[in-house]
Order: structure tokens, then C-alpha cells, then sequence
């Protein structure tokens, strides 16, 4: 932690004391006929340092022991059935697994070339490619990774049929050569709460390439089957969440390391034949840990391109076997005022009079419900980064760090938000924050603008406003500077410090249908922008809006609707001298 992190905790504890209703005298327990302002304040003080951003080896260690754990866990796991209901639950499971895989009773993809149709590199690093994070920097300019040279050929099989792109990769084989094979992924680690690291394993390129394409096959057939749209089924979940809450209808469940315990032996049991053939195809057989390779007994990682939406599908099917035994239809997720279960990744919603035939059906597979996240009495619910008590939104607000302009302005504008949310102000906390700004102060920007991007204020806060020839208003917010990989005429420059590209015309090309290419008002051609890693580069910037105080329709803050007056009346409480 930091004096600013605990300044700042004792301002908000100041600020919620009195509606905490309890003494404030080491772990806060909030008692069970706890009211929603008292369960608000209660988790705001939980989470305000939860996230901190304050990474240590021993983190790092506990997401370790824990990944090694659910490793040996699926090792060990076999199927035994206490009764002969589990037995008819889970060949129901392996049924509505069968039908999601056979659309119209043909299979949802025959061959490899279904997957490369859909392919395409993820955001985030690979083996053989660190450091770059384009297409072009990938696909055209590294020493494409696999763990099969099989995959490889499939791949070099396809692009045949395409002369332009297989001359472009004939360009790169020249400069890096055909193929690297690795033995499998890589462990690294990424904050995400003081006391346990997100572990991830960085794929092969070309494992994490056909990866991805087999997700998006699998998230069509979400859609279509289940009627799960993964780009919306957060705010559904977040929406039954909230009627669970308030009438007990549904139960949220969430799982403990739920994609490392989707064991091999469960796939081969569960999944038909060729599916699984296909799965461990793509999928890294085993990961490096500390430069040992340990054999991999879960199906996938997180990092794996499939991970996700595979276990959307199995915990999907598990809670339509668990419907069709007890005669109840489940209605698709594309209905959100009619449907009466919710699947997100390991985020499931489900009636709650399936509670637990759904718990015991989960246990039997091997996954471990997360009993402090899993909800089933009572006024509270949570899913998908929303959290109710008895309808209102009670969410509490995570703070990862306070080292820069741009951080504070996120710490205020969440702040704000949560005050608009649940009616407590925070004037000592938000004052805090506000006296951390640097000379001249944080920009005031409207309410459409980044978190970062300065303090959302409504026009009532505004110094003197300034306006155009168009008599829109002008302000200055903070702009990040994006990294660039410049393309020029015969060469491709990336920014100082990071690995030279070499020129590859038609792995531009394709770049430039992919989309990555931009123009540019410098040079015959554009840039690429590249993902950034680490903390961003700001700079001011001038910007106008025709219309200061004007909230979209819909708006939300952590699955709560927003109102206008709630949103200025936050503001202007938290603004006041404390």
C-alpha cells in the first residue's frame, strides 16, 4: 500500500461511517438484516484497496499454487455417480452437447479450413512474437510458434489456395523461417487482487491463431442455440441478478477456477469424439513453469483463444440437462424480459428452484462452487460486475492505483458514480483526491467522456465556457498517445526501443484489409497502432462538445440505470467543503 491508498481509505470510512449502523472495530461484518445503504457502505470500504495495484512474489505464488493444484485436481478426477439421477443428469448434459454440436444434425464445422475462415490474432502477446502486438507485427514479421508442425501445414494448406497471402508468408519463411516448435505455453502473471496474481499461460502463435477461430465458430453456435450473444449476455445476467434480488426467483452461482477444472477426462466423456480430437489439436499439451514443463490435465488455460466460450457451452448445456429433468423450458437469453436462466463464462444465473440439482451436477463434473460469490437466500445477488441488495445496486468501487493525473480522475469519477449510485456521499474522499491535483488542476469534462480522460462534471461545475465558430463548447481533456508503427514507402518503422520490422508488401496488404492499417496525414501511407502494455503516456488535448449536459439514454453504472439529477445531485454533494 501507499499513504496515498490509505489516506484515502480513511477519508471513505469517514464518509460511510454512519451509515455502516456498526462499530468499527477490526473486519467489518455486516449484519444480516443489513438495509442496501448499509450493505453499500460495507462493500465500498471491502473493495476500495481489494485491487490495489501493489503486485508481489507471494501473489504471484498463490496464483501459482492454486493453478498446480487445479491441475492435479483434474488428474485425479473420475466420473462417479452416487445415483442413478446423476447418471440420467449427466448423459442429458452429453445431449444437449451432441445437439449444440450438430446444427440440423450435421456437424458444426467438418474441417480445419471452417476454423482458418475465422481465424485472427488475439490483442495480447505470443510465443515467438513478444514485444509486438499487431497482425502484421505476427502473422508477417516473427517467427511463427506451434506446439505440431501438423498445424503449420494445415495452415500453409489453406493460404495455398490464396497466392497473394501464401507469397506474403514465403516472404516471411525467407526472413524468419518456417516454423518454431515450442512444447507448449508459458505461465506469466498479471495483477488482479493484492493477494492473488491472474495467472496466464501466452499460447504458441499459430495454437492461439486456430484457437481463436474455433471461439468464434463456438460463439456463433451460442447465439443460435442457447441464444447467448456473449457481447450482451453481461447485462442480462446483470438484469436477472437484480430481480433475484428482489424476489428470490434466481440464484447466482459463481466457480472457483472454473476453466482450470474442465479436466481432460471430463472433455473425452462429455464432448463428442471429434470435437475433443480437435480440441487437443489446437490446445497446448502442456506449460512452462519456472522453464520446466509441466503436462497440462485441464483441457485449456486462460489465455488459450477457446477457453471462454467452451465454458460458456458446457455450463449452458449443464443447466439445460438440469431444466429438461425437472420439465422446465428454458428460455433463450435473447428474450432478457422472458428468460429464466443466465450463462456468462463461470457466471451462472439459474431458478432457484434448480439451485441445487445445478450445485450438485457442477460438483460431480469437478468444479468447486465459490461459496463467497454464490447466492441463493437472501436479499443479495451478484453477477457480471454487478451486485444487488434487494434491487438497488450496492457494487463497491475498486481502486488499482493512484500514481498519475489520469489515475486520480478515474478514482473521482468512480466515486461519483457509486455516490450517484447508492445516495451516500463521499465528500472527505472525493475532497482528498481533488486536493492531489497538479498545478492548474484536472481538466472538467462532460459526462461522455473517459473515466481518464478528467473530472465528468455537469455545466454547473465548469469554469468560464468557451465555445467555436460552430458554438460548440471547448475543453481540454487528457488524450492518450498512442503507439505507432509507421508504414512508409519501402519500409515499416516501429517506435524507438521496440524490435525492428522488416518490410513485407503483401503482409501489408493483408494488414490493410484486416483493418490495422490507418491513414496518416505523415507519410505516403499510415500506421499501425499498437496495444500498449504498462502505464499509458498522456498528453492535453482540445476537444468540443455541442452539448455539455447530456447523458445517453441507458446509461448504466455497474448494471445500475443512471439518472441525470441523481448523476449531478452526486456531484455537487461531493464537491461541497466536507
Amino acid at each position: 500500500m501507499s499513504s496515498r491508498s490509505d489516506a484515502l481509505y480513511l477519508s471513505a470510512t469517514l464518509d460511510v461511517e454512519e451509515f455502516l449502523g456498526i462499530p468499527l472495530q477490526g473486519d467489518i461484518r455486516i449484519p444480516p438484516e443489513a438495509s442496501p445503504k448499509q450493505f453499500a457502505a460495507y462493500t465500498l470500504l471491502h473493495s476500495l484497496l481489494k485491487k490495489w495495484n501493489d503486485r508481489s512474489v507471494r501473489a504471484d505464488q498463490v496464483a501459482l499454487v492454486k493453478f498446480l493444484t487445479a491441475n492435479e485436481r483434474c488428474k485425479n478426477w473420475c466420473l462417479d455417480f452416487g445415483n442413478l439421477r446423476d447418471e440420467l443428469l449427466f448423459n442429458e448434459v452429453r445431449q444437449v452437447l451432441y445437439e449444440f454440436f450438430h446444427p440440423d444434425g450435421q456437424m458444426l464445422f467438418d474441417s480445419f479450413e471452417d476454423i482458418l475462415e475465422r481465424a485472427y490474432t488475439g490483442p495480447g502477446s505470443s510465443i515467438g512474437s513478444v514485444g509486438h502486438f499487431s497482425y502484421y507485427a505476427k502473422m508477417f514479421n516473427s517467427n511463427i510458434s506451434s506446439t505440431s508442425i501438423n498445424l503449420y501445414m494445415m495452415y500453409r494448406s489453406y493460404i495455398s489456395k490464396r497466392p497473394n497471402l501464401l507469397e506474403a508468408e514465403l516472404k516471411r519463411c525467407e526472413d524468419f523461417g518456417l516454423c518454431c516448435i515450442a512444447s507448449g505455453s508459458r505461465i506469466s502473471f498479471a495483477p488482479k487482487t493484492v493477494r492473488e496474481s491472474r495467472l496466464i499461460c501466452t499460447e504458441p502463435l499459430l495454437n492461439s491463431y486456430f484457437q481463436l477461430g474455433l471461439g468464434v465458430l463456438l460463439t456463433e453456435r451460442l447465439k443460435s442455440f442457447f441464444g447467448i450473444d456473449l457481447s450482451s449476455q453481461p447485462k442480462v445476467n446483470q438484469q436477472l441478478a437484480q430481480v433475484g434480488s428482489t424476489t428470490g426467483r434466481f440464484s447466482t452461482i459463481d466457480l472457483s477456477s472454473a476453466s482450470d477444472c474442465i479436466s481432460l477426462s471430463l472433455c473425452s466423456k462429455l464432448l463428442p469424439s471429434w470435437v475433443f480430437d480437435t480440441l487437443m489439436e489446437i490446445r497446448s499439451p502442456s506449460t512452462l513453469v519456472g522453464g520446466d514443463a509441466v503436462r497440462l490435465e485441464m483441457m485449456s488455460t486462460m489465455g488459450n483463444g477457446f477457453t471462454f466460450p467452451l465454458q460458456t457451452v458446457i455450463f449452458s448445456a449443464l443447466i439445460f440437462a438440469v431444466y429438461r429433468s425437472k420439465g422446465i423450458l428454458p428460455v433463450r437469453c435473447d428474450r432478457p424480459l422472458d428468460t429464466n436462466f443466465g450463462c456468462f463464462g463461470d457466471d451462472l444465473i439459474v431458478r432457484d428452484d434448480t439451485f441445487h440439482s445445478v450445485i450438485g451436477l457442477l460438483e460431480l463434473l469437478g468444479f468447486i462452487p465459490n461459496t463467497e460469490k454464490t447466492f441463493n437466500d437472501g436479499p443479495f445477488r451478484e453477477s457480471c460486475g454487478a451486485d444487488w441488495h434487494s434491487g438497488h445496486s450496492v457494487r463497491g468501487v475498486y481502486i488499482k492505483r493512484l500514481d498519475s493525473p489520469q489515475d486520480i480522475c478515474v478514482a473521482i469519477n468512480l466515486l461519483n458514480d457509486w455516490t450517484a449510485r447508492t445516495g451516500i456521499p463521499l465528500t472527505r474522499a472525493v475532497s482528498y483526491l481533488m486536493g492531489l491535483a497538479p498545478q492548474g488542476g484536472f481538466p472538467m469534462v462532460p459526462f461522455h467522456e473517459n473515466n481518464d480522460a478528467g473530472v465528468r462534471v455537469p455545466s454547473l461545475l465548469t469554469p468560464l465556457v468557451r465555445r467555436d465558430l460552430n458554438h460548440s463548447i471547448i475543453y481540454r481533456r487528457f488524450q492518450v498517445v498512442p503507439i505507432k508503427i509507421r508504414v512508409l514507402e519501402g519500409s515499416v518503422h516501429a517506435p524507438r526501443g521496440m524490435k525492428v520490422l522488416k518490410y513485407n508488401p503483401l503482409g501489408l496488404y493483408f494488414a490493410f484489409l484486416y483493418g490495422e492499417i490507418r491513414g496518416s496525414s505523415k507519410g505516403p501511407f499510415g500506421f499501425i497502432g499498437i496495444r500498449q502494455l504498462g502505464t499509458s503516456r498522456y498528453k492535453p488535448k482540445r476537444a468540443c462538445t455541442p452539448y455539455w449536459d447530456y447523458m445517453p439514454r441507458g446509461s448504466r453504472s455497474c448494471g445500475s440505470l443512471l439518472s441525470w439529477v441523481r448523476w449531478e445531485t452526486a456531484l455537487l454533494v461531493n464537491t461541497s467543503t466536507p
